[in-house]
């Protein structure tokens, strides 16, 4: 779970010296805009001038969660057509890339789509534009771009990420992202190499920084990828014992990341144990409903498997509630408690909405897909249990199609049923 951004309009309007306004309206939204696009253009200053890419990141959020969606594609527009693309950041490239690909994939041309595939930077988007019928014009394009078992793909990480690393100095943002690009390449090895480097005595830990942090997060994944789950536990033991302080909230990750694995792996008391110590650390306020939910559904599937799952009806109400931001916990909750018909409901309704569906089309492609979290063999997967019922699947076929398995970069994960054939002539 990464950082939450609050909304950053005040700050792309000090960017550019625009008077505060105690409640923006739209037009102040459609200025901001405005005066990014004539930033990026104006070939006598650098790209954005300089505004830090979080401003960009919370303008799109913004303007998404206002419903200004034609604002935000107006801004990505002119950023992916401005003679200045390549200069923008390449986490500005990559976001532009995503929302332009996303409304103008059925028009864009073979060259222009080609350059946008290239500049996103999340693998998991990939999966996206595998599945979503509306990239259907570029699947061809997408399947070049990623290689059979999205191996092309995930190299290019690996190798970009490497050529971030210095060997003149430590960097500990580009060690853990070059782990990660080993761990979702399969290069399990490798990552647990890197991670070697940082010390791992208790009293060291205790001191870790965020990105080393997530270093040993992805070790322990990878170690699991290696069959050496014990070492993967002793990791997260380790990751336990950092103490909450002002400067380290963000260990609140590692506590959820810990729950999370030990019950998807059976651990029904010792998940319930972390799940507890994990939601004491959580914060009141709605910035904290995604790691709360994320318990609950922990939660729910522990008590289920003790025998006790009686005990989790408020859990479940939770859920509920919280579906349309946190859906996966969500199903997965409701599929450990025994309520079928209600996961497929709450599957269905994503998939029935333009703004949430691509994370449900990318939890029913099954776990072969999945980038980042270690199998979670003890719970119910998500695919197997809901892809082929009659009401799932007509909401689904009519918004996706099944990666044929020959991209699935997990394929010894894949579930019964998933889809065959090693091309775009499986549409």
């Amino acid at each position: 779970m990464g950082p939450i951004w609050p909304g950053l309009l005040a700050a792309a309007l000090l960017a550019f010296a625009a008077p505060a306004a105690p409640a923006p309206a739209d037009d102040d939204f459609a200025s901001v805009v405005d005066k990014l696009i004539a930033s990026v253009n104006d070939p006598r200053q650098p790209p954005l001038r300089g505004i830090d890419d979080e401003v960009v990141v919370g303008l799109s959020r913004d303007l998404g969660r206002l419903g200004l969606t034609d604002e935000r594609t107006r801004l990505f527009r002119a950023f992916a057509q401005s003679p200045r693309f390549s200069q923008l950041s390449p986490r500005v490239r990559s976001l532009t890339a995503i929302w332009v690909l996303r409304a103008d994939a059925a028009t864009l041309s073979e060259k222009d789509a080609v350059v946008l595939l290239r500049a996103v930077r999340e693998p998991k988007r990939f999966v996206e534009f595998l599945a979503m019928r509306d990239y259907a014009a570029i699947w061809p394009l997408v399947e070049t771009q990623v290689g059979p078992g999205m191996s092309l793909l995930l190299q290019g990480q690996v190798n970009d990420a490497r050529d971030g690393l210095s060997p003149r100095r430590a960097d500990d943002r580009a060690r853990s992202d070059l782990a990660l690009a080993r761990y979702r390449a399969g290069e399990f090895d490798e990552a647990v190499q890197l991670a070697a480097e940082i010390d791992h005595r208790p009293s060291r830990v205790k001191r870790l920084t965020e990105d080393q942090a997530w270093t040993l997060n992805t070790e322990a994944y990878a170690l699991d990828g290696l069959g050496r789950r014990s070492e993967g536990d002793a990791i997260f033991e380790l990751l336990a014992d950092i103490p909450l302080r002002a400067s380290t909230p963000w260990i609140i990750n590692f506590r959820i990341n810990r729950a999370l694995r030990l019950v998807g792996y059976g651990e029904w008391g010792s998940g319930l144990k972390a799940a507890a110590a994990a939601e004491a650390l959580v914060p009141s306020g709605s910035v904290a409903i995604m790691g709360r939910t994320l318990l609950a559904g922990a939660r729910v599937c522990a008590l289920a498997g003790l025998g006790r799952a009686s005990e989790a009806a408020a859990d479940l109400r939770f859920l509920d509630a919280n579906r349309q931001s946190q859906p996966k916990p969500a199903v997965q909750g409701f599929l450990c408690a025994g309520d079928d018909d209600r996961a497929a409901a709450l599957a269905i309704e994503s998939l029935q909405d333009p703004g949430r569906r691509d994370e449900m089309v990318a939890l029913l492609q099954g776990p072969a897909f999945e980038l980042f979290y270690p199998p979670a063999p003890a719970l119910p997967e998500i695919r197997r249990a809901l892809r082929y019922r009659p009401d799932v699947a007509d909401a689904f076929d009519r918004v996706a199609r099944d990666i044929p398995a020959v991209f699935a970069p997990r394929p010894g994960l894949a579930a019964t049923g998933q889809g065959e054939g090693t091309s775009s002539s499986g549409r």
